[in-house]
């Protein structure tokens, strides 16, 4: 019996001591420029804001600026500060829409890839990005579809799923051979 009461414990901590930790991903909370802003000039910097602690590898965080003429005005590589993401632009003059393009990396693993644009209504000279912190929406996006992260994340969570129902079909399996051999000990002791 002591076996039987040590294997539901451990196959209880598993289930329940490991999903917390599958399901938790970061998302973007807020950037500089804010996603569909229109700014007068170019800014110098683009800032990312994540909801979790960011893992700053080599080629694992990259940021994209593209102009309106198509050019990435990204300079370098960017800098990576717990949840911050810090991306210098080069100087671009040209009025349009600018296409930020993200990939990053966070602490439990899971890559977050995602695309938001700003406006430059006039060309003009990079200046320092002052516009306040918002909060990303996307067109057509809810703030629930946002919160859900891309479609990679989907698949990685169904994937989890599968093998933890997998796991604990097998487990329950194993739960029943076992009682029944138990019934059937008992059985032949009395």
């Amino acid at each position: 019996m002591r076996r039987v009461s040590a294997f539901v414990f451990l196959v209880t901590a598993f289930t329940f001591g490991v999903a917390p930790i599958a399901s938790a991903h970061t998302t973007l909370l807020s950037s500089v420029p804010a996603v569909d802003s229109e700014l007068t000039q170019v800014p110098t910097t683009v800032e990312l804001e994540f909801g979790e602690e960011l893992i700053a590898l080599g080629k694992g965080t990259k940021v994209s600026v593209i102009a309106p003429s198509g050019k990435d005005i990204s300079i370098g590589v960017p800098t990576v500060m717990k949840a911050h993401v810090s991306q210098p632009l080069s100087v671009d003059s040209t009025p349009g829409v600018y296409s930020v393009k993200f990939r990053v990396v966070a602490a439990d693993g899971h890559v977050l890839e995602d695309t938001y644009a700003f406006t430059v209504t006039a060309g003009q000279s990079a200046t320092p990005a002052t516009a306040p912190i918002m909060k990303p929406t996307m067109p057509g996006s809810s703030e629930e579809e946002l919160a859900e992260g891309s479609g990679e994340e989907e698949g990685s969570n169904l994937l989890i799923r599968v093998g933890a129902f997998l796991v604990i079909g097998l487990l329950a399996g194993g739960l029943r051979v076992g009682f029944s051999q138990l019934k059937r000990r008992k059985g032949r002791d009395s």
